[in-house]
């Protein structure tokens, strides 16, 4: 399965921006796709090409109205996924998936990146395919399908290869704005992208 990972932030935040690899994102998707999609025969087409963008805001509203609670969420950290696929030029599919943090910021430690990435995209499969919830649930709460075993695993393995901080890769910034839009799976806070540019390749 061909993927691609990008991560946005809002122009104005950019100095907040996690100064992680991006190979840390690649590999927490590459050990989800091998331990979970697969065996499920999950998004294994190879007539597309799925691209996951990552979106990072750094502070969470004060009356905010996100009404979908995920498993993942705590006070300090909302988590917000797509639903399904938005499809470009019948070749690529895109997830928009989503954190809004008090805590995530520049200072934030590998590791701790590491297990945002694996909650947003674990909450995106959560959100979207059934079949997950009911044959891969490990734990009681709200159908997590997740061991903790899975994320020591990929930590140590980015341990060995020594890719913590190996560049920042490449981030997207742009005027975002934040506007309201109610579907049937309840209250939710849409993301409007303007003026993006391809930024930071140096990953300074």
């Amino acid at each position: 399965m061909a993927f691609i990972i990008d991560r946005i932030v809002g122009q104005a935040d950019l100095l907040k921006r996690p100064r992680v690899s991006y190979k840390i994102s690649e590999y927490i998707f590459e050990f989800i796709n091998d331990q979970i999609l697969k065996p499920a025969n999950i998004l294994q087409s190879d007539k597309y090409i799925y691209e996951w963008t990552l979106s990072f805001s750094f502070k969470i509203p004060v009356n905010h109205k996100i009404l979908y609670k995920s498993p993942y969420s705590t006070g300090t950290r909302l988590y917000v996924p797509h639903k399904g696929f938005r499809t470009f030029e019948k070749i690529t599919k895109n997830a928009h998936l989503s954190v809004v943090a008090d805590d995530i910021n520049q200072d934030i430690m590998p590791e701790d990146y590491a297990l945002v990435v694996y909650n947003m995209i674990a909450d995106y499969l959560l959100y979207n395919y059934k079949k997950l919830k009911k044959e891969h649930s490990t734990s009681r709460r709200k159908g997590l399908i997740f061991q903790k075993s899975n994320l020591s695993h990929i930590l140590h393995h980015l341990r060995i290869k020594n890719i913590f901080w190996m560049g920042a890769g490449t981030y997207w910034a742009g005027t975002r704005t934040m506007q309201q839009k109610k579907t049937r799976y309840g209250l939710h806070l849409q993301l409007t992208i303007k003026g993006i540019m391809d930024f930071d390749k140096r990953g300074s």
